[in-house]
């Protein structure tokens, strides 16, 4: 069944990357394992799936900078007001891979003013690491089912983009909670 779904996919594989990209804007885990998926199933290689995740990656990241300069020129009346001046460019780096922490920290590099050249190689160096550690753990993931599992895939697909979901978000309001008890 998960198959016939993936069928549906547009064979170009320009087109192919284009959507990874795109997809990675709304929802980055899940289009992590459909880049996996293709990959496995050989409708794309691992280095158009890699290559277009990382781009999808770095393009959010960089509007989230972007967002962070957009609330300091006034142009989105909230503040920021959970970091200081001193936040350490190592933050940028480590937010990608910590769970609700990449949208403050990344708006907040903007906010203040942080070297957007600085900022751009170091989100550049985090989003190909993410990138390829996550590519390849749900290409071989997505081997194993594909292989073992056949038809019943679609499923054990379905719980893992609900598992990594649920995850994310949990880690997230642990840190919200955190937060809020400083």
């Amino acid at each position: 069944m998960f198959e016939n779904i993936l069928s549906l996919w547009p064979e170009p594989v320009l087109l192919q990357m284009l959507l990874i990209v795109f997809l990675s804007f709304l929802l980055e885990d899940p289009t992590t394992v459909l880049a996996g998926s293709l990959v496995s199933l050989g409708k794309i290689s691992f280095i158009e799936g890699f290559f277009a995740l990382t781009l999808g990656i770095f393009f959010g990241d960089i509007l989230l900078y972007l967002l962070g300069v957009a609330i300091r020129r006034g142009l989105i009346r909230k503040k920021l007001n959970h970091y200081s001046k001193k936040m350490p460019y190592s933050f940028i780096f480590f937010a990608r891979f910590i769970p609700g922490f990449r949208f403050v920290t990344y708006t907040a590099a903007g906010y203040l003013k942080k070297n957007f050249n600085l900022f751009l190689l170091i989100a550049c160096a985090a989003s190909l690491v993410w990138s390829f550690l996550l590519l390849k753990i749900s290409k071989e993931t997505m081997d194993y089912l594909f292989k073992s599992y056949g038809l019943l895939t679609w499923a054990w697909l379905a719980a893992i983009v609900v598992f990594f979901w649920s995850l994310e978000r949990g880690i997230g309001r642990l840190i919200a909670r955190k937060r809020c008890t400083e």
